[in-house]
């Protein structure tokens, strides 16, 4: 095999980023296409409990097919201009089936990224309306959206009993000071939640980068 450059592998490891950050919207367009579709009765549900803009992105359905277009025209180019950046490091003089293989293979791995991350999202979403949503209707008369939005929040990284006891509450308990000593009892949790999810999210990433580096040299320096 002919000596391949840093500046050769600089151009390869460029396109194959700018491919796999396409491929992830790609998925993410994809997804979002989907559940506009088969989750148009739910919108107005989304609406009332405040995760609207966080579930449809963008919010607009006229920007969203704008949007979809823009990506997958994007990652229609970068596909291609990865594709045929890899005879900058092997030794044929133009692309073969190894190649499309290869590059096919992180392409895919970038559009299961894409559609995992905003499976997760819904997943979470869904679940927080319905926890909402299904407290019984003392909670709903005495409080407002934004009150039991606030105590969820506070919550959701505790250990799932104090929701539930929260629930369970007799009717007599349920009021404000009672909302106020449930956040306070979870301030430890979120703390802990936090510093947790910051040192997955470093090792994660670190991991993905290093493993990627690992199997673009083996794959194009045999």
């Amino acid at each position: 095999m002919t000596e391949v450059g840093w500046s050769h592998w600089a151009v390869v490891i460029f396109f194959f980023g700018l491919m796999c950050g396409y491929a992830f919207l790609l998925a993410r367009v994809a997804f979002q296409l989907a559940l506009r579709l088969s989750k148009r009765i739910d919108r107005s549900l989304y609406r009332k409990w405040g995760v609207e803009e966080e579930l449809y992105w963008p919010l607009s359905n006229t920007w969203f097919i704008g949007w979809g277009v823009l990506v997958l025209v994007g990652a229609a180019f970068t596909l291609v201009f990865a594709l045929s950046s890899t005879v900058l490091v092997t030794d044929a003089s133009r692309v073969g089936g190894d190649q499309v293989y290869d590059t096919f293979n992180f392409f895919f791995i970038g559009l299961i990224l894409g559609g995992a991350f905003e499976w997760q999202k819904f997943e979470n979403i869904q679940r927080k309306v319905k926890r909402l949503d299904g407290l019984r209707q003392v909670f709903h008369d005495r409080f407002s959206v934004s009150e039991l939005l606030s105590v969820h929040e506070s919550l959701q990284h505790s250990p799932a009993l104090f929701w539930e006891e929260y629930t369970q509450l007799p009717d007599d308990e349920i009021d404000e000071e009672t909302n106020r000593r449930y956040q306070e009892r979870a301030i430890p949790y979120r703390y802990s939640q936090s510093s947790r999810h910051n040192r997955i999210v470093i090792v994660v990433t670190s991991l993905t980068f290093i493993v990627g580096a690992i199997l673009a040299a083996r794959e194009f320096l045999v």
